[in-house]
């Protein structure tokens, strides 16, 4: 039974993963990315300081905080928390908060 449990835990996280992704990806239909590669540093910053980038983490961002507070009122800190609480430095959404 146990090890049932720890599935379900396992297949609802990976289903919020997917859906985080899908809100992110989705974005880009309607806002297109300037920056394609990420090579290096300015790349990279180049990449997050983009418009259409900036508002499909945002979007990423706003699912992951109604999933763990619905209803709530935003609160950056208390996001800021779940997340690095809930996931390892090596998931992108813990990266993203950086």
């Amino acid at each position: 039974m146990r090890k049932l449990a720890m599935l379900m835990v396992n297949i609802l996280e990976c289903k919020h993963k997917v859906i985080r992704s899908v809100y992110h990806e989705c974005d880009h239909i309607y806002s297109e990315s300037e920056c394609a590669e990420v090579e290096d540093f300015e790349t990279a910053l180049l990449y997050y300081m983009d418009k259409a980038e900036i508002r499909a983490h945002s979007k990423e961002l706003a699912h992951e905080y109604y999933t763990a507070y619905p209803n709530a009122k935003f609160n950056y800190t208390l996001l800021k928390e779940h997340i690095e609480k809930n996931y390892k430095p090596t998931e992108k959404v813990y990266n993203t908060l950086r």
